[in-house]
């Protein structure tokens, strides 16, 4: 791009870049060395199609399917992005080095992005640099870099970015080849932000936002060349949004509201926005897992933001002409781009309660700092006069080394789960989904008592949540939590040796799923430890009952009758077993020696 290349070679201080490079690497240095944490093991580690090639257009064809046990963990359509994470494990495998190094150049390059658009609508070296470095260093950035899976954030972000340096600088060409080769690249790319993360359908609004702000004057031949301009983005999300319709049956998410709950999370937008606002301008007790309960909000957010409205309004007002677009249109920014995380839509976590993570706040943050440091370039120069410039830089520089010191502590809380919803209950001790993740990193690292405790704090939880939501379509969500709780205890008392509280744990998950194969099958393999072959054949023909096919439920019922000496019966499960799975190598090898030993 011509105009990118003028500012290489008009760059006299070739050194800014460096220490945006740098500064952005040394603030993430630590996680590098971090293992894969939550989310990263569902996308990576336990990911049965990330090494699969042959699969390629059925993920272009059809909505994402990550299960933990029978519940489905994601179902976007992020099609770009599992392609890329075959790439990631093509290259690094199940040694997260990589990935986090992956996501460190990411927001590195996101950095630099952002030095160059801010070059652009700044014109102002000085204002570019302290843009980027913000966006760098900022504390609230820690979560999309940390987790592998935060990638989403960041190569959605790059591609909008880019895309939309393609587009500033289309406009900049003389000759209307070039025009229309970087115009017709900057649609290409929005698209595959599309295919990265759904939340790029904001961008073709912040496109026509860009135009509004900085059209010189509105006459009728410059609308039609605006209306031209912005409405290629809406044609390509129109065809996006047909695609979806046609191929995934849907051109959004399917989602389900409670009931009352669509007001709910409508009154509770203010107090939401407040949250995020809080977390830019006073990033501190940062944590993972963020939720806002929509039951508990009152009229006073409300009149909050209108009253910052207000002050928004007369701050633009004293702000030049040049300047006061520049405002509008970070604002509008901020604004158009948090529309998609402010909980509109039910992303339930907890009865009320609404996610409002972090990693939400990434791409928005540029519109953020955007119009701190206009709004601080005056006041500061309103308030010293001449010396206002050294005390912008004096005051923001200060600000970055806070920053880049909160950044790195922030960082640690990444080295494992155990600390990462440590931190979170810190902060949300009544965040049942929490206490259970908790837990469960407990249970792995072979804490059981500490695993039982946290499972006992989030039994109540779910309880009250259960008891608040009965008679609602809400309810079954948390009485399958209390049944995953009594699971997972059975789990942990088998560890400790309890197999009479396992039993007994079992039996009330068993009260509240009779139905549940996977329960039978676990109560079953506990009474076949124990000796008690005939508990176990019994809870195993349930699971047989309820899932014939079932080859892990055939292998069970295979060894209890090879113990009663019922090696008839024992080889006509292992056959089925065979039959269902004919890949089934523990079935095959037992049916292979089963028939030797006949001979």
């Amino acid at each position: 791009m011509t105009h990118l290349k003028n500012l290489f070679l008009n760059w006299t201080d070739r050194k800014t870049l460096g220490v945006l490079i740098a500064s952005g690497f040394l603030a993430y240095l630590r996680c590098i060395f971090y293992p894969f944490v939550h989310d990263d093991l569902i996308f990576i580690v336990t990911n049965p199609q990330i090494n699969q090639w042959d699969n390629l257009v059925d993920i272009f064809l059809k909505s994402s399917g990550f299960f933990q046990g029978d519940a489905i963990i994601n179902t976007y359509y992020r099609p770009l992005l599992e392609v890329f994470y075959k790439i990631e494990y093509l290259f690094f495998g199940l040694d997260p080095k990589g990935y986090h190094i992956v996501n460190i150049f990411l927001h590195i390059a996101n950095g630099i992005c952002i030095y160059f658009l801010s070059r652009i609508l700044f014109k102002r070296k000085l204002l570019a640099f302290f843009a980027a470095a913000l966006f760098l260093l900022h504390p609230v950035q820690t979560e999309s870099v940390c987790a592998i899976a935060g990638i989403s954030n960041l190569l959605f972000s790059f591609l909008c970015f880019l895309s939309f340096l393609f587009y500033l600088n289309s406009q900049k060409d003389v000759l209307a080849l070039k025009k229309i080769i970087r115009y017709s690249l900057s649609l290409f790319i929005f698209l595959l932000a599309l295919l990265t993360k759904e939340r790029a359908v904001i961008w073709p609004f912040l496109i026509l936002l860009y135009e509004g702000c900085f059209a010189l004057r509105l006459t009728k031949k410059s609308f039609k060349e605006i209306a031209i301009r912005a409405g290629g983005f809406f044609l390509v999300l129109a065809g996006y949004f047909i695609f979806r319709k046609i191929i995934l049956g849907a051109s959004l998410p399917e989602v389900a509201f409670h009931e009352r709950e669509a007001w709910l999370r409508l009154f509770a937008i203010p107090k939401m926005f407040f949250s995020y606002l809080r977390l830019l301008v006073a990033p501190f007790g940062l944590h993972y897992y963020r939720s806002i309960d929509i039951l508990n909000v009152s009229a006073f957010w409300m009149v909050g933001l209108l009253g910052l409205f207000h002050v928004l309004g007369i701050s633009l007002w004293f702000l030049g002409s040049q300047a006061r677009r520049l405002a509008f249109f970070s604002l509008g920014w901020f604004f158009i781009s948090l529309l998609p995380v402010l909980g509109i839509f039910p992303l339930i976590n907890e009865y009320s309660f609404v996610l409002a993570s972090e990693h939400f706040l990434y791409f928005s943050f540029f519109g953020f700092v955007v119009f701190a440091l206009i709004v601080s370039d005056k006041i500061l120069k309103y308030l010293f006069k001449e010396k206002g410039k050294k005390v912008f830089i004096l005051f923001f520089s200060s600000v970055l080394l806070i920053f880049f010191g909160m950044t790195i502590s922030q960082n640690q809380y990444w080295r494992g789960e155990i600390p990462l919803f440590q931190r979170t209950l810190k902060y949300q001790k009544d965040f049942g989904r929490v206490r259970i993740l908790l837990a469960r990193a407990y249970y792995f690292d072979k804490k059981y008592k500490k695993a039982l405790e946290e499972y006992g704090k989030a039994l109540v939880i779910m309880k009250k949540y259960a008891h608040k939501a009965k008679g609602s379509s809400a309810e079954s969500f948390y009485t399958n939590f209390i049944k995953e709780i009594y699971f997972d205890r059975a789990h942990c008392y088998e560890s400790l040796g309890d197999f009479s509280q396992a039993i007994e744990e079992y039996s009330l998950a068993l009260a509240i799923a009779p139905r549940d194969a996977g329960l039978h099958n676990n109560l079953g393999v506990l009474y076949l430890s124990m000796g008690e072959g005939n508990k176990a054949i019994f809870h195993f023909q349930k699971a047989f009952e309820i899932n014939p096919t079932d080859t892990t439920t055939l292998n069970n019922l295979a060894v209890c009758y090879i113990q009663k000496g019922e090696k008839k019966k024992a080889q006509l499960f292992w056959e089925q077993a065979l039959h269902s799975q004919p890949d089934n190598l523990v079935a095959r090898t037992n049916l292979e020696k089963l028939l030797s030993e006949k001979e």
